[in-house]
């Protein structure tokens, strides 16, 4: 698969969860930026990304409205003040 074609992969939500699942695994930060804003990324996907050492990755998870609530709570506390920011204003903080 090339650079493009992964990257397409990975904001498209028809892509099936298990594909979605390998993108997380990306080199590219941009790759499994997408895939956690994707919100057809399975789970697993979705708690790895919430460690990424990107802050990008990780607020394009506290920005997926199918992220659970326990990786909300992790992100809440995150380091970079964008990403609690999203965690602040996503609807299931608030449930």
């Amino acid at each position: 698969m090339t650079e493009h074609e992964r990257k397409s992969a990975a904001r498209n939500p028809n892509t099936v969860p298990h594909l979605l699942g390998e993108l997380a695994d990306s080199l590219d930060h941009w790759v499994r930026y997408w895939v956690a804003t994707n919100q057809s990324a399975p789970v697993a996907a979705l708690e790895r990304l919430a460690n990424d050492p990107w802050s990008v990755v990780r607020h394009g998870v506290a920005y997926n409205l199918n992220t659970p609530t326990h990786v909300l709570g992790q992100l809440a506390d995150d380091p970079d003040s964008l990403v609690r920011r999203a965690v602040a204003r996503h609807p299931r903080t608030w449930q």
